[in-house]
């Protein structure tokens, strides 16, 4: 089974004869399914995106949002909007909404979006702004402090669907694919080719999607856990444990890439 792999695609960046030309590569190669880690368009927009897509391949969209993606919304509203895509379309899943999925024998993938939740890095001391705290309803216009909180119930939202998603998995499972937008671990929150610093950090990653992953795969020794994030624009490859490992992918606007991935690689 052969996998076309994407994150950060921004494709409201592109215009309308460059995303054609986008979707025509992924066409050349002929994928069994997509993977797509968010970052998709924003709120007014990654629903026509992801329907075009879907129309356009005709093959499985296992896909999760990104922060962008809530851009000019709420959250409730376009977690709404994905929940019904995957119920009206056939080829698109909202991995958020989904119990796992199974590519192969013995091979499942698993995944959610995922936020900063604040518990990496140096939050109180952050003077961090993003056009996220201005753009997306529940996040604009509070205090430090219910930004934090907001945040942080956000990332509990996220991690406890992973951990419910992991296990219904069976135990026989030999290969768990994970989907995230977000960075699940501080050595996997790359910038610049160096781990995010403690300013940035508390936006960047997540604490509880990484212990959630951690608690998991501890379980499973003789499971491999891979797993797929992005968010920060720059790439990195780091081994958690002998059985987790992490792979942060990147991106550049207005031009967006994807990856070929073969399950038994």
């Amino acid at each position: 089974m052969k996998l076309a792999y994407m994150t950060d695609v921004h494709l409201n960046f592109l215009k309308a004869e460059a995303f054609a030309d986008y979707l025509e590569s992924i066409k050349e190669v002929n994928p069994d399914g997509i993977l797509l880690g968010g970052d998709i368009g924003q709120a007014n927009s990654f629903e026509f995106f992801l329907k075009t897509m879907a129309f356009d391949l005709k093959a499985p969209i296992w896909f999760v949002l990104g922060n962008h993606d809530y851009y000019h919304g709420s959250i409730q509203e376009v977690e709404n909007k994905a929940r019904e895509l995957s119920k009206e379309n056939e080829f698109l899943f909202w991995l958020d909404s989904c119990a796992p999925i199974k590519l192969g024998h013995n091979i499942y993938l698993a995944g959610c979006g995922g936020w900063g939740d604040t518990l990496l890095g140096d939050f109180k001391n952050s003077s961090v702004l993003l056009n996220d705290h201005i753009y997306i309803d529940e996040l604009s216009e509070i205090s430090r402090e219910k930004l934090g909180v907001t945040l942080r119930g956000e990332g509990l939202k996220a991690a406890n669907k992973l951990r419910d998603q992991l296990e219904q998995i069976p135990q026989n499972a030999e290969k768990i694919y994970v989907l995230h937008h977000v960075p699940p671990f501080r050595e996997s929150c790359w910038h610049a080719g160096k781990i995010s610093d403690n300013h940035w950090l508390p936006f960047f990653a997540s604490k509880l999607l990484g212990d959630a992953l951690l608690e998991e795969s501890m379980k499973r020794e003789h499971c491999t856990f891979k797993v797929y994030c992005g968010h920060t624009h720059s790439g990195g490859n780091v081994s958690i444990s002998d059985n987790l490992h992490v792979r942060t992918t990147p991106a550049k606007y207005g031009n967006p890439r994807f990856y070929v991935l073969n399950l038994e690689e």
